[in-house]
């Protein structure tokens, strides 16, 4: 037998012997009662989890898929905790422990319930590290996600993502009853000091929603990282029932974060003071707007006690004004006080016009806000106008001015 036939055998016994390991591996079992176990076996390529309660912290050092009974399935129509649900509970009330902790790349968690109640320091759901490259969190729901802790600590986050890691998707999950007195945060994009820039970051099709703090600020997504955030990508998700005592920022992008893009979001009943309730915030750094940072398609179901839109006054004057086209403010004519409508604030320097004159659907949006009568007067001077419609044609007649927006009565 030559050289290259020897290495081709010896390559075709490794890829063989490394498939007979790798098996899928089932919790509880005779081999493994918890779903630590499970982990904690290197030849179990895939761990199912039958329907029960887990009071466990899980720590994930390897890649492997973490299938909950619920893997696949929307969380629509499930509910929290039920028999039918892989439950798993935090089992360490008093200390800053995630309920999972992902510690390497290439890592799925996929249908479970989350849940992490704590009495003292922070209350934390799924901790993705730096080094876990290429995580997906999906179908799982985090409910009850809350800690007691009334000093500095007193953190509640569903979803950490912490130091830099890339290529993270977080989609399809439902987000619930997630309460600090320091602060609640839904995801947490966030480093401390970490040199590693976090990149490519995709978070869609998520509920969020009853994101609470009674001394502090609630988030649904907060970015915080030193080092900066870029191509992060917030796409149809629902943010509703956020409440801070001090603010709400339902996207608050507080720091470096160029190329991010925020569309085809509802954002719905912001509890917080007016000075500071914000759907999408960004803070003082100018890196953030760079050519395709933009936040567009969004559905600002909010009033004139929100901000739509809110930009750090460190960050004015800008080049030009940021890219907040085609946004639902709440009203058909547009943003508030700087804006000429009666919808949600809007900050100075956020080219909002067009805006969308209803509620859009999916990516249905008519961005014709700008460009159809606003007063009575536009509709009726003279019986024939020459308002320009959104497709540049002209009004006929007076009767084509069904599309008056009616603000005064």
């Amino acid at each position: 037998m030559n050289i290259k036939s020897l290495l081709a055998t010896s390559l075709l016994t490794t890829i063989v012997a490394f498939n007979a390991r790798a098996t899928t591996c089932s919790v509880p079992s005779a081999g493994y009662p918890t779903i630590q176990a499970a982990i904690d076996d290197s030849s179990c390529a895939v761990v199912n989890v039958a329907p029960g309660l887990y009071p466990e912290n899980v720590f994930i050092p390897r890649s492997v898929v973490l299938n909950g009974s619920q893997a696949g399935q929307p969380v629509a129509g499930r509910i929290s905790g039920s028999p039918a649900e892989s439950t798993i509970v935090g089992s360490n009330p008093t200390g800053s422990m995630p309920v999972i902790v992902i510690n390497a790349a290439n890592v799925t968690v996929d249908g479970f319930t989350i849940t992490n109640s704590v009495t003292a320091n922070a209350a934390i759901g799924l901790n993705i590290k730096g080094v876990s490259n290429d995580a997906l969190i999906q179908y799982n729901i985090f409910d009850g996600i809350d800690t007691l802790e009334a000093g500095s600590t007193g953190i509640a986050q569903a979803v950490f993502l912490e130091s830099g890691p890339i290529r993270i998707e977080i989609a399809q999950n439902l987000i619930q009853n997630v309460a600090g007195t320091t602060a609640a945060r839904a995801i947490f994009i966030g480093d401390g000091n970490t040199i590693n820039l976090t990149d490519a970051v995709y978070i869609h099709d998520n509920t969020i929603t009853g994101i609470t703090s009674t001394l502090g600020g609630a988030y649904g997504v907060l970015v915080v990282t030193a080092a900066g955030t870029s191509n992060l990508f917030l796409k149809l998700n629902d943010l509703s029932n956020l409440e801070g005592a001090t603010l709400v920022h339902a996207v608050g992008l507080e720091s470096d974060t160029p190329m991010a893009a925020v569309y085809l979001n509802n954002f719905t009943n912001l509890i917080a003071p007016a000075t500071d309730n914000v759907a999408v915030w960004f803070a003082n750094n100018p890196s953030t707007f760079g050519p395709v940072t933009f936040v567009q398609d969004n559905n600002f179901n909010l009033t004139v006690m929100s901000y739509g839109i809110g930009i750090g006054p460190g960050l004015f004057p800008i080049n030009e004004p940021f890219d907040g086209q085609c946004n639902w403010w709440g009203s058909p004519d547009g943003p508030g006080p700087v804006g000429p409508g009666h919808g949600a604030r809007v900050s100075p320097d956020v080219a909002y016009s067009p805006w969308a004159i209803e509620p859009g659907v999916g990516n249905h949006y008519i961005c014709s806000g700008n460009n159809v009568p606003t007063t009575e007067a536009q509709c009726k001077n003279g019986g024939w106008t020459r308002t320009v419609r959104s497709d540049g044609a002209t009004f006929k007649n007076q009767g084509d001015c069904i599309q008056f927006v009616n603000n005064a009565k």
